[in-house]
């Protein structure tokens, strides 16, 4: 691929696509598996494959769409009479195989991706996992390597436990050699036995950030010895925890020397002997050279070190700017309230330095204006607005309009001349941007941020909508939408657009394309459905959703880079102590937590025709207007009705769909009337609370008990009481990820007890 495509970047989607099918065929191709076919020629008669073609991917979506018929009889192929091969077919219609000959390549990927992600294959690569593949009477015709074919698989996924121990231990150790120079295992002679594949994980991560030899080849490679206490430390440690006490290792290891030698020597060969050199050693110090203290930032991990900015950016001025600079500077220390003025200073003194060198000529700019006097009243933004500008004439043809003197009226300037100038064959309408931009021949005098966001947004929306117009797809292309008048309506049609495009792949997008909604909402389910974002300050509504995409990026994101705040942009960023923030988790329990919510949104598809299905983990399909997020389950319920707690589990099982919210009664109908006080009053059954994998005692075992059993067995979450008695299926005092398995497949009645 890397061959084909060097600047991949700039490759069409499709064409990607086929290079990649075309490596494929190329791997499978070298592979020969229908070399094997003569061993069982007998089966490939019996399952009726007309056309059996194992070394191409054109061949095996083919047989296996073939095959499917007779697949599907649970007595002859056992556990492969589940296999679905619907995305396999042309629109998905179950009748004729997807090729190169009939679909696009990306038709293909997307079928094959939909393959992986069909509840029943999920299944059946489970039941495999567990080593309990049955081929039915197939497997006991079918032999590999003279073994029935069904013992054979399972065999092979007992050892993949070790195997993939040693693919860690060969990542940790350098490669053992035998007398001949070839490769041997090394993993059985190994300090590294005992280690469960978590402690090697940790025992890599210590090598990753802490030993600069890490990285070399082969025997050079130099490793350092891990204790299994050590590694067990890094298991406990959080995010937060483990940056703090990492991050100046790896800085010492892999930054030191890139920036004392390596970028030292880039500058000075690029300006050695030009005038430009003379004004860049009033400003810098050019022999710099920075310790490992001047970079080491372990001392803010109590407090936080984005809270610390400005006082990791002092450390480096100091090292890297001249005397004359940091006393100009006057450079204070301090929290992120002092980071704007000491960049107002140093900037300050940069510009006066190219305005009284070599004639104000820097690079070709010329940057005499900036005088002492005329800077000493110049806010940071006013700096960047002016220094900007002075690249206007080269890029546009003409130099910025003074009137456009706030960062965000330049963004604005900037996009109505980049289309004039760039796009005037595009037909958009420029004197509409015009209009919107200038009050005659000067920038409007609107101070309104707001309004600015919004222009740019305008112009912005529609050169995308005219870019993805003209991309030249044959498959899910994008039609421009003649209603849409506003930005916002372009930016739903763009985004309803990109979920069609990408239904099949995240679970979570099918059916948000039609949800009523806009784009910005239809962002949020998304992005909060796949990534866990609470580590992000300020950006939640309080109620949908944990980060708010529109008002992180229009209160937070965009202000304070048009305002130039970094301590705003900073704020967001900040260390918090939000329970469900992963950073505040240990390194291991909130990599399992992200990997659980990433698989769940990508693959949590259910049955389209089966009664009461749910079509992915949230709630827009039942017509709700009102989403509320829940932060335990990770699923969108329904804020306006008491239906909640029941719309989550029917979310996270694919459990019967429960009845539609209840309403009150109308006030003109009666009331039900209480009990008379002689009548005994109806009491609910209570659930029996001693049943075996109850966890959450409602009298029942679902997928969403198995589900807090494995949150607690990865210390996301807690059980006590009833419920811990319930799920401690082997009576060892622990709640582990083998019960939660079994707890799960009892209530999928794959096991008949527990």
């Amino acid at each position: 691929l890397k061959e084909s495509y060097p600047d991949y970047k700039d490759a069409e989607t499709e064409d990607l696509a086929k290079a990649l099918i075309a490596y494929l065929d190329k791997v499978l191709a070298d592979a020969n598996l229908n070399s094997n076919t003569d061993s069982f020629a007998g089966v490939v008669k019996l399952l009726g494959i007309k056309n059996l073609d194992l070394n191409s991917v054109d061949g095996i979506i083919g047989t296996l769409v073939d095959a499917a018929p007779l697949l599907g009889k649970k007595a002859l192929t056992g556990d492969l009479s589940s296999l679905s091969v619907k995305a396999l077919t042309v629109g998905g219609k179950g009748k004729t195989a997807l090729s190169t000959k009939n679909s696009d390549a990306l038709d293909i990927i997307y079928g094959l991706f939909g393959f992986l992600g069909d509840k029943n294959n999920i299944s059946l690569i489970k039941t495999a996992l567990q080593g309990k593949l049955s081929l039915g009477s197939l497997g006991g015709v079918l032999k590999i390597e003279d073994k029935k074919a069904d013992d054979y698989i399972n065999d092979m996924v007992k050892t993949l436990p070790g195997m993939l121990k040693g693919l860690l231990y060969d990542f940790l150790l350098a490669e053992k050699k035998d007398a001949d120079g070839k490769s041997v295992p090394a993993y059985a002679d190994s300090a590294y036995t005992s280690f469960t594949a978590d402690e090697l994980l940790a025992a890599a991560f210590i090598n990753v950030v802490s030993n600069k030899d890490y990285f070399k080849s082969g025997e050079e490679k130099v490793v350092k010895a891990v204790s299994k206490a050590d590694a067990d430390k890094i298991l406990e440690k959080s995010i937060y925890e483990i940056i703090a006490e990492y991050a100046d290792g790896v800085i010492e290891a892999y930054a030191l020397d890139p920036l004392n030698n390596n970028l030292k020597e880039l500058i000075n060969g690029a300006l050695q002997g030009k005038d430009d050199l003379a004004a860049l050693n009033k400003i810098f110090n050019m022999d710099y050279s920075f310790t490992a203290e001047d970079l080491a930032i372990s001392k803010y991990g109590e407090s936080g070190i984005f809270e610390n900015l400005n006082n990791i950016l002092v450390s480096i001025f100091n090292v890297i700017l001249s005397e004359d600079a940091k006393a100009a500077a006057n450079l204070q220390t301090g929290d992120n309230s002092k980071i704007d003025a000491n960049l107002n200073g140093v900037l300050a003194y940069a510009l006066n330095a190219f305005a009284t060198t070599n004639g104000g000529n820097f690079a070709g700019i010329d940057f005499s204006g900036f005088t002492a006097d005329v800077i000493k009243s110049m806010s940071t933004e006013d700096m960047a607005v002016k220094v900007l500008g002075l690249f206007f004439d080269g890029w546009f043809g003409a130099p910025a309009p003074a009137s456009a003197d706030t960062l965000e009226k330049l963004g604005a300037y900037a996009a109505v001349s980049a289309v004039e100038k760039w796009m005037p064959d595009a037909g958009l309408p420029v004197d509409s941007y015009k209009a919107l931009v200038f009050d005659g021949s000067a920038v409007k005098n609107i101070t309104t941020q707001a309004y600015w966001y919004d222009t740019i947004a305008t112009i912005g929306l529609d050169v995308a909508t005219y870019w993805l117009d003209q991309w030249d797809s044959t498959t899910r292309a994008f039609q421009p939408d003649p209603t849409d008048k506003t930005w916002t309506d372009k930016a739903d049609t763009i985004v309803t657009w990109a979920l069609n495009y990408i239904a099949g792949i995240p679970a979570v997008a099918d059916g948000l394309a039609d949800a009523p909604y806009g784009a910005a909402y239809k962002a949020n389910v998304l992005l909060n459905e796949l990534f866990p974002l609470s580590f992000l300050n300020g950006c939640g509504d309080g109620a949908t959703f944990v980060c708010d995409v529109e008002n992180l990026l229009m209160n937070k994101v965009f202000p304070a880079i048009t305002d130039l705040s970094f301590k705003t942009l900073s704020d967001v960023f900040a260390k918090n102590d939000a329970k469900d923030n992963p950073f505040n988790k240990p390194f291991v329990s909130s990599t399992i937590e992200f990997i659980d919510h990433l698989i769940f949104a990508l693959f949590e598809h259910t049955d389209d025709t089966a009664t009461g299905a749910t079509k992915a983990a949230t709630n827009w399909s039942k017509g709700y207007t009102i989403g509320k997020y829940d932060k335990v389950s990770g699923r969108y319920i329904d804020a306006a009705t008491d239906e909640q707690a029941e719309i989550a589990i029917v979310t996270e099982t694919g459990a019967d769909t429960p009845s539609e919210p209840k309403t009150e009664p109308k006030p003109t109908e009666p009331k039900p009337t209480e009990p008379k006080p002689t009548e005994p009053k109806p009491t609910e059954p209570k659930p029996p609370v001693g049943m075996k994998g109850d966890a959450n005692l409602d009298g029942k075992v679902l997928a969403n008990d198995a589900r807090l059993v494995l949150r607690v067995s990865a210390r996301l979450e807690t059980l006590e009481g009833q419920g811990f008695i319930n799920c401690d299926l082997n009576g060892d005092g622990k709640l582990l990820a083998g019960e939660a398995r079994k707890i799960l497949r009892f209530s999928a009645k794959l096991e008949s007890e527990l």
